[in-house]
């Protein structure tokens, strides 16, 4: 936390400075500030390289896949919060990752066979599922809202 302010410190310094010689026109550098939480390590504490409590990413997507890490880090904390790192955890989206597979595998044969209704409802799915993700993203920032957890 102590790395951002510090650079919410500078970019102020340099708009001011910037301001003062006529360069721009706005007093501040941002107009919203958001502020992401910070990962914490099994102990509780903020993960760092000096404690030696970080965790591998190469080996983490290397067991898991990037999109499992990808999926774990949107899900597990909305974004303004801490969030623990839980190893077990991440198991969750695997197994979700693989049932959308598994999804797409059983229905991406019927679009063409003549299953109209079977389209019809995996189509329906789809378009829910894209609504649901936008507004989760677009009105909240949160892509598992604690009504899901």
């Amino acid at each position: 936390m102590t790395h951002a302010i510090l650079h919410l410190i500078y970019s102020r310094f340099f708009t001011k400075v910037m301001r003062d010689l006529g360069l721009i026109t706005n007093d501040e550098p941002v107009t919203n500030l958001f502020t992401q939480g910070m990962v914490l390590g099994s102990d509780g504490s903020a993960m760092s390289k000096s404690k030696g409590n970080v965790v591998d990413p190469e080996e983490m997507v290397g067991r898991y896949g990037a999109d499992t890490c990808r999926l774990f880090v949107l899900f597990a904390a909305p974004p303004e919060k801490d969030m623990p790192w839980i190893e077990a955890s991440v198991g969750g989206q695997r197994r979700f990752l693989e049932r959308v597979h598994r999804f797409v595998m059983r229905n991406i044969d019927r679009q063409g066979s003549g299953e109209a209704g079977a389209s019809r409802r995996a189509l329906r799915k789809l378009h829910q599922t894209i609504a649901k993700v936008t507004d989760d993203f677009s009105n909240r920032w949160h892509f598992n809202p604690p009504s899901q957890r």
